[in-house]
């Protein structure tokens, strides 16, 4: 289904590092659908050479490019030792991975996402692997109205 629509996908899985949940999420863009910013909106080019942690864990462990950081999965008692590739921003607490550099370590996952230019109306909602379809538009509203609330309930999100 991802190569039929030309998409780029994602996995996301709680994890832990120091004992602090985070979100684990693990992406392939070969398709450029999905695009990762700096902490100035700065498109970021990600690379398979590591972890992209994002702006609220590398204040909050101190970690910057180059470091190494322990990621724990729930479920499991396996630890990943991954190198810091650098920090991104992020709504959530969160740390981003390649596929690519996610299947090399074995830290394994479920695509639970797929991104896509194709129009909502030409894929096929029978499909029994779809259990959400939500359009750029969508998405930018659902955010804009995020945007909103934290701007009016005064949160920082950074």
């Amino acid at each position: 289904m991802i190569s039929q629509y030309d998409g780029d996908y994602s996995a996301s899985i709680s994890a832990e590092i120091e004992d602090k949940s985070v979100s684990l999420d693990i992406y392939n863009m070969t398709h450029e659908m999905v695009k990762i910013t700096d902490e100035k909106n700065n498109p970021i080019d990600v690379s398979s050479g590591g972890v992209y942690v994002c702006m609220r864990i590398s204040d909050k462990f101190g970690l910057k490019k180059g470091d190494t950081v322990l990621i724990k999965p729930f479920g499991t008692s396996k630890t990943y030792p991954v190198t810091v590739a650098g920090t991104y921003r992020s709504v959530s607490e969160s740390i981003l991975i390649t596929t690519e550099c996610a299947d090399t370590i074995g830290i394994p996952y479920t695509i639970d996402s797929v991104y896509t230019n194709a129009p909502k109306e030409n894929i096929a909602s029978e499909n029994s692997a779809i259990r959400n379809m939500s359009s750029k538009q969508d998405l930018m509203d659902s955010f804009a109205t995020f945007r909103l609330s934290a701007r009016v309930s005064g949160w920082d999100w950074h």
